[in-house]
């Protein structure tokens, strides 16, 4: 299945050290039918029945404590940053995803299961 049969479960915005990772979920949602796990070298989401979004290993370490989520506008958007500015450039995505538009230093992905 490709990603244009398929709606994105989430997309992962990277600029420099920047990452923004955004996923959609069902009206109604609160803040504690969500499950947020996040380390630095690695990421999990979820929500009550839905179940598991994202959950891995990221290819590079992320700032905990300086990283949040939100949720807004029936979605959830996570926002972190590499914790080693070596990282500068390189991507930290955590699953094989779809570039629709990279540069050098702007990566914007779609992701789906």
């Amino acid at each position: 299945m490709s990603v244009e049969e398929s709606k994105p479960v989430y997309s992962w915005l990277q600029e420099d050290n920047t990452i923004i990772i955004t996923f959609e979920i069902p009206a109604g949602t609160v803040k504690s039918d969500v499950e947020y796990e996040l380390r630095p070298g690695s990421l999990s989401v979820g929500v009550k029945d839905l179940g598991v979004l994202l959950s891995g290993d990221l290819y590079g370490k992320v700032d905990v404590e300086s990283s949040s989520w939100i949720i807004t506008d029936n979605h959830v958007y996570v926002y972190t940053a590499a914790s080693d500015l070596s990282y500068n450039g390189q991507i930290i995505c955590v699953r094989d995803c779809v570039c629709v538009l990279c540069t050098s230093t702007f990566y914007l992905f779609t992701c789906v299961i």
